[in-house]
């Protein structure tokens, strides 16, 4: 599954051909579902305000995990989570081990890294979850950008619905 767009238009006789691209843009947008998300990450207080956004964008169900262990838990107990966001470096199970037991689980949840981690160790961690196939959708560093954040879920900009 792949967070997206849904676009719905109606084109004049001739096709989307004839329309400028002023008027393709203003094409009517849904904002995508996301039903169900978790977030893994160590620091409270950024857990609290990733909570607040995806509130606000009407995601459903937001769990959170202090660390790796807590992620395997609730992985186990909500197999509908279609989005993890993880960050790398946390206490007793951290990213790349939690990235580990996303493949061994057979999760098809998205993946998101969003971490404070240095170039190289992000690299490393993205190159593990491409190797293992699972359903990367890209690396943001902290502190979190909501503005990248946006674009990287595929989710129109505010005001553009």
């Amino acid at each position: 599954m792949r967070i997206g767009c849904l676009w719905f238009a109606t084109f004049p006789p001739g096709g989307p051909g004839h329309l400028n691209d002023r008027l393709r843009s203003r094409c009517f947008q849904m904002k995508p579902t996301i039903n169900s998300i978790l977030t893994v990450d160590d620091d409270a207080i950024l857990q609290q305000v990733l909570k607040a956004y995806f509130e606000r964008h009407g995601v459903r169900r937001i769990l959170q995990a202090g660390d790796g262990a807590e992620a395997k838990r609730l992985l186990k107990e909500h197999p509908e989570i279609e989005l993890v966001i993880c960050d790398l470096h946390m206490p007793d199970v951290d990213g790349v081990e939690f990235i580990d037991h996303l493949n061994e689980s057979g999760s098809r949840a998205q993946v998101l890294i969003l971490s404070s981690a240095n170039s190289t160790t992000v690299a490393g961690a993205t190159a593990l979850a491409k190797a293992y196939g699972l359903s990367f959708i890209g690396a943001l560093p902290k502190p979190v950008n909501f503005e990248d954040l946006r674009r990287m879920l595929g989710w129109p900009r505010p005001g553009d619905t």
